[in-house]
């Protein structure tokens, strides 16, 4: 279970699929009332480790913290993890970035000078994969004898390094692109415009409504995108909803 700024929502699935507990002060364990279940807290990035070496059945951390865990120690029959499902939320990039004002206008400019981050690993892979193809640009170098690049980790403020001359340029995380669960009524007539607004991840629910020239629409779609043009499409009863809590059904075969 990750602690951190996204552990609310970790919280709040929990809550949505009936595992009811209570954490007392300071304690990093928490017993389920309703399921022999045992909750750990632990740092996002220390959860692939725990659940690699088997000490956890499960945990609930970030695609980034997977990666890099892998990076730094390549999985094997015995430690490798396997995603069981996607929680939708908490999106971000891992990024190559440098100030407005910097003279590297291309991140081949950074190889051989300084970046900071809280991701080593996966940095170390990215930078090294530069200069291999820099060495040989026919791609048949895939690994550098020792990288230039000098990599400094730090655990956090990695944003500030740069303007405080510890690096020239960092890798760190953005947030990207938010969704939640929009559903409206809207013309049958205006369906169409509605719907290149709100086309869902893979496709939106449309249903009738007793009134045959409406219909409801459900889709996943970028917050941003209900503000910035639905409004102007005709629709009615517009409710949107942060999708945080689920409930996984366990059927014969699945993992967990």
């Amino acid at each position: 279970m990750t602690e951190g700024r996204l552990q609310q929502q970790a919280l709040d699935i929990l809550k949505g699929a009936d595992i009811l507990f209570s954490q007392e002060h300071r304690q990093d364990i928490a017993l389920v009332k309703n399921h022999s279940i045992a909750l750990v807290f632990l740092p996002a990035a220390d959860i692939p480790r725990f659940v690699g070496e088997g000490r956890v059945d499960l945990g609930i951390t970030g695609k980034d913290q997977i990666c890099e865990y892998e990076a730094l120690k390549p999985p094997t029959k015995d430690t490798s993890l396997k995603e069981v499902i996607d929680l939708q939320y908490g999106y971000c990039q891992l990024q190559v970035q440098v100030p407005k004002d910097s003279p590297f206008k291309d991140v081949k400019d950074l190889i051989e000078h300084n970046i900071s981050t809280s991701f080593p690993g996966l940095t170390r892979s990215y930078f090294g994969a530069l200069e291999a193809q820099l060495l040989d640009p026919s791609g048949d170098c895939s690994v550098v004898p020792q990288l230039k690049t000098k990599i400094k980790y730090l655990s956090g403020s990695v944003e500030a390094s740069c303007k405080l001359g510890v690096a020239d340029g960092i890798v760190d995380l953005v947030t990207a692109q938010q969704y939640s669960l929009c559903i409206y009524n809207v013309p049958r007539s205006l369906l169409a415009k509605a719907t290149k607004i709100t086309p869902g991840k893979r496709a939106p629910t449309i249903m009738p409504l007793d009134d045959p020239d409406w219909v409801a629409v459900s889709a996943m779609v970028e917050m941003k995108k209900i503000s910035d043009g639905l409004a102007d499409c005709g629709v009615e009863d517009v409710f949107d909803m942060n999708p945080n809590n689920s409930r996984y059904t366990t059927r014969p075969g699945n993992d967990y």
